[in-house]
């Protein structure tokens, strides 16, 4: 790996171990004003309005991989991919508020019960969406320094105003609007720094034209169907579900306490599952002619089996400091927790493995194959959530959760170990090492037992 790649890497994991430690001592406090139950609830309502994030999550992605090799298209990326994400969700929210108003759907019910939380989050929705786009050119630009710096920002922003309401002791209802409203105050003045730094880096779009609203969403967006159609699916709608199928599964049993449990643990382990991840997905435009290069791709074998032995060693030591961690949020210690921690370690290397993989796969100019690998992993997870329904719970959950990588690493090694024969190495050694700790799932005499009594 070249050094400015790994002076890259290293600046963004510094700067995403900052923002993830921001986010977690953040979470700690905000839990600890709105309490369990309510937390739980807000946490569904996100759930339910960060539906949005089905489109426009690969629409930045298309962005991010397109703006700087199609010069003369600029405009209509930028602009096509705005008015694009916006009308997903005006669309999203109309037929929201037709159904609420049509039918008495009891899980909308929390959204009406909190209408004006609800409000303030899609207003936060709204503003980042210009925001979103605007950082996925910096980062397509290879700006890195420039989107490290305004992430950070934000986090540390928000953090400090969760401090101050806290220290100010405000009563839970009102920390929630001052925290959401202040949120997209925030992302207002994120949205005036991100503008003048791409004018000053002149990399802000030149108008192509006198161009129609659906032209631009043709030319920005619909002529790059093959990349980002794909897309929807294996990075949006499985994006999503990765992040809030718990919360909406857990929520519309009204479960909200168990939201709030799951919530924590996954913030915890997101410490390591999403700044790798994010990484990698974030060097795409450095790496990506460099992908055929022999000794680049050996460098980058070597890379992923760092990555595979800091998940494990994190992992294990999150799992021995769980107790006080959950002391810290003031919660208490909960059914089978032992046995979950196992399980989000062990979803820790499924995803070492599947992102070293889908990280080269973002490198092509299409995706389909991200899609199929996807759909298998989800309608997996879809399929027993369906099955056990009347008897899921936090530990059932998460491991159907850790089987359902299992489709999606079998899709991605058969698809890259021919497409891609410079890293058969590195895709070896990562199946093997992934076999090896599913073995150890089942070797686990706490998962057995439990499985057992289900059946």
């Amino acid at each position: 790996m070249s050094e400015s790649l790994k002076s890259i890497g290293a600046k963004f994991v510094v700067n995403n171990f900052l923002i993830l430690g921001l986010a977690f001592f953040k979470s700690i406090l905000i839990i600890r004003v709105l309490q369990e139950s309510f937390y739980g609830k807000y946490q569904y309502i996100l759930a339910i309005c960060y539906f949005t994030e089905v489109l426009t999550g690969p629409t930045n992605f298309l962005v991010q991989r397109f703006y700087k090799i199609d010069v003369e298209n600029r405009y209509n990326i930028m602009w096509g991919s705005i008015i694009f994400k916006l009308l997903f969700v005006f669309v999203l929210v109309f037929f929201g508020l037709f159904l609420a108003h049509y039918f008495n759907f009891s899980w909308l019910r929390p959204l009406s019960d909190l209408l004006p939380i609800t409000v303030l989050i899609l207003a936060s929705i709204f503003f980042n969406t210009f925001l979103n786009s605007f950082k996925a050119i910096l980062v397509g630009m290879e700006s890195y320094d420039a989107s490290n710096m305004i992430n950070f920002f934000e986090h540390l922003a928000s953090f400090l105003l969760v401090v101050i309401l806290f220290m100010l002791k405000v009563e839970k209802v009102s920390f929630l609007y001052l925290f959401l409203f202040s949120n997209s105050i925030i992302f207002s003045i994120e949205i005036f720094v991100c503008r003048k730094l791409l004018i000053e880096k002149s990399i802000w779009p030149k108008k192509n034209g006198s161009l129609k609203l659906f032209e631009l969403i043709k030319k920005g967006v619909w002529s790059y169907k093959g990349y980002f159609l794909p897309l929807i699916g294996s990075s949006g709608l499985a994006g999503y579900l990765r992040k809030y199928i718990a919360s909406f599964i857990f929520g519309i049993k009204e479960d909200f306490v168990t939201v709030t449990y799951y919530e924590v643990l996954k913030k915890i382990y997101d410490i390591i599952r999403k700044v790798i991840p994010s990484l990698m997905l974030f060097i795409v435009p450095t790496i990506t002619p460099k992908i055929h290069d022999k000794d680049f791709s050996e460098k980058w074998s070597r890379y992923i089996k760092y990555y595979f032995s800091v998940s494990l060693i994190i992992g294990i030591f999150i799992s021995l400091l769980l107790p006080f961690i959950l002391k810290v949020y003031g919660l208490k210690e909960f059914e089978n927790y032992e046995l979950i921690s196992f399980l989000f370690n062990l979803s820790l290397i499924f995803t070492a493995g599947t992102t070293s993989v889908s990280s080269l796969i973002f490198t092509q100019k299409k995706t389909t194959i991200l899609l199929w690998g996807n759909i298998g992993k989800h309608l997996f997870l879809l399929t027993m959530i369906f099955l056990f329904n009347g008897q899921i719970n936090m530990l059932l959950f998460c491991l159907f959760e850790t089987l359902s990588f299992l489709p999606l690493v079998l899709v991605f090694y058969v698809w890259c170990y021919g497409a891609l024969s410079n890293y058969r190495e590195m895709l070896k050694w990562n199946l093997i090492l992934m076999v090896l700790f599913g073995y150890f799932l089942f070797l686990n005499k706490g998962i057995s037992r439990y499985m057992i009594s289900i059946i």
